[in-house]
């Protein structure tokens, strides 16, 4: 049987993927799309236990945009397709809907992958995997390019949290979902209360391990644009983990 061109599954919001107001969190969001990432990779051949065992390399992921126009909320039956651009020669663009149980459209998603030596944790070309790409799969989730963020010039520290085993992967390193639970952290629950985030674009640039003390920079210009940028910085070695901006509205 030919691997789908796109990979659909139906889900429940879970207890654990919802927070105080019974909606699902922005990180459980990502989390889903990711699992549904390798979840097609692994039918299409090339998920982590193949390409690990072929070529001792591993999907990593750099840059994710998610636009949110509804969270939905809990025992709420949702489905999320996924599916594979063509590549370049280093980066696997993918893109994501999550949807009701009408159909209608709650969550979008674009990101770019890239496969990295496990042992040196160097990039290498996309063309040592090896699959079809269909025609079909240049739809895209959102028209967007996923450029770097020009972050403001001032951002002050939110707060400092280093990062423990039950943070990390089966790479040993920060769990890609647990990025966004930083950021929402460096809001308090009263700003929960009041705004909710439509629209996040995180840039990964690079591996935080356990026992790593990240610290969060943030800039709100809510009042002004409607947007909060964030930075963490891993304060082993000064560099910066991650970059991201996001849109935020009323409740």
């Amino acid at each position: 049987m030919e691997p789908a061109v796109k990979l659909a599954k139906r889900f429940w919001v879970a207890v654990g993927d919802v927070g105080f107001a019974r909606k699902m969190k922005l990180s459980a969001i990502v989390n889903y799309f990711i699992s549904m990432s390798g979840r097609h990779t692994h039918d299409r051949g090339i998920g982590i236990h193949a390409i690990d065992q072929q070529h001792g390399i591993f999907w990593a992921i750099t840059r994710m945009r998610v636009d949110v126009s509804r969270y939905p909320v809990l025992d709420e039956e949702i489905a999320i397709e996924t599916w594979l651009q063509p590549p370049y020669k280093y980066e696997f663009y993918r893109d994501y809907l999550m949807k009701d149980a009408q159909g209608k459209i709650t969550a979008r998603a674009v990101s770019i992958w890239v496969v990295l030596d496990i042992r040196t944790r160097r990039l290498k070309p996309a063309s040592l995997l090896k699959t079809d790409y269909p025609e079909t799969d240049s739809e895209r989730a959102i028209d967007c390019t996923l450029s770097k963020i020009r972050l403001p010039a001032e951002l002050e520290l939110a707060y400092r949290r280093e990062i423990g085993c039950s943070d990390i992967d089966m790479h040993e390193h920060l769990n890609s979902s647990r990025y966004i639970s930083l950021i929402t952290d460096c809001f308090t629950i009263e700003q929960h209360r009041r705004y909710q985030v439509t629209s996040l674009q995180i840039n990964y640039l690079g591996e935080v391990f356990p026992g790593d003390t990240i610290a969060l920079y943030k800039r709100d210009d809510v009042s002004q644009s409607n947007k909060v940028f964030v930075k963490g910085v891993n304060e082993k070695d000064s560099s910066t983990a991650f970059t991201a901006e996001l849109d935020i509205s009323l409740t």
